[in-house]
């Protein structure tokens, strides 16, 4: 705990790494922190000599930037969207998952779900990003969690991307299909890469009617997103996915669950946030977070957005008397 408030007052930490918070917490408030190193200069006559650290700032760490401290700051440790682990664990549920399975997470973000489900279930992950910033800070925290293999984080780009044939047990992805211009292509590259048996969950920003993308909340979210939305209804999406053969189990809107969860992360960035100065990149990005997140929550609001959660089996294939 950082103790006292002026400015010009330096804060000691305990041996080790400065925790995230502890950082955070500290540049908020304008203090100065001090990292004692593990090692010992042979200069200091057996002293523990002191590396200053100002606020936040750790040249070591370069995939930390101000917008992935930002996005933890906000939505928690290894997160950059609302749900925390235990949201994760509730929502991948019906997947029955066990250390056998091979799983996809697609839209991995900084690989805290990922790192929460593999360490849950014991299953191997291989999660993609394609926020190449978010899949490089991913990466290096799976890497210091000694997740690097077991909750892996890569980049690649979900317009284009492929998978091998029969190759997962099971395919998550989290509200990243909203921008997706080809869904057809996208869905039959999933239900491909299902095994028999293999299950797929989604979540996803959708529209409530085809036409309500002309409504004023809806082209006011489509202004904030950083990459143009191409919604679907759920509608569309559970039509495709019979036409496909899955066998659909779940179509559920979570749509007032997740509001809450938006809500409740930034009450809980507020509480916590002191009135110090902002760094002028992280209160870019903080500008850009809330005015994205506004915009999602006025379209909720508005009736003709949702987010829909949608879990669907992969049958088994039928055998011709002619096949045996």
């Amino acid at each position: 705990m950082v103790r006292g408030t002026e400015r010009s007052k330096p804060q000691r930490a305990v041996a080790g790494k400065i925790p995230f918070r502890l950082r955070l917490k500290a540049w908020w408030d304008g203090n100065e922190l001090y990292l004692r190193r593990r090692k010992r200069d042979r200069r200091s006559h057996g002293k523990d000599t002191l590396t200053r650290q100002k606020g936040y700032r750790d040249p070591e760490r370069p995939w930390d930037s101000p917008r992935v401290r930002m996005l933890q700051a906000v939505w928690g440790e290894g997160f950059c969207a609302p749900g925390g682990p235990d949201h994760i664990l509730e929502l991948v549920k019906p997947f029955g998952l066990t250390p056998a399975m091979s799983m996809l997470h697609l839209g991995a973000g900084l690989g805290g779900p990922a790192r929460t489900i593999a360490g849950e279930f014991g299953v191997w992950i291989a999660g993609f990003e394609s926020d190449h910033e978010l899949a490089q800070a991913g990466a290096a925290l799976s890497n210091l969690a000694g997740m690097a293999k077991k909750a892996m984080v890569a980049p690649f780009d979900l317009q284009k991307f492929e998978l091998s044939l029969n190759s997962c047990d099971a395919i998550f992805a989290d509200s990243i299909f909203f921008p997706i211009v080809d869904k057809h292509r996208l869905m039959r590259i999933l239900d491909l890469a299902l095994k028999e048996r293999g299950q797929l969950l989604f979540t996803d920003y959708v529209l409530t009617r085809r036409g309500g993308e002309e409504s004023p909340e809806i082209q006011a979210w489509m202004k904030q997103e950083p990459v143009a939305p191409h919604p679907w209804t759920a509608q569309e999406y559970t039509d495709f996915l019979a036409d496909l053969k899955l066998d659909i189990r779940i179509t559920e809107d979570v749509t007032a669950a997740v509001r809450s969860m938006i809500i409740q992360g930034w009450a809980n960035f507020t509480a916590t946030a002191s009135a110090g100065d902002l760094d002028p990149e992280m209160a870019s990005c903080l500008t850009e977070e809330v005015n994205l997140w506004t915009s999602r929550v006025a379209a909720f609001d508005s009736g003709e957005l949702r987010v829909y959660r949608i879990y669907a089996l992969k049958k088994v294939a039928e055998k011709m008397l002619s096949d045996w």
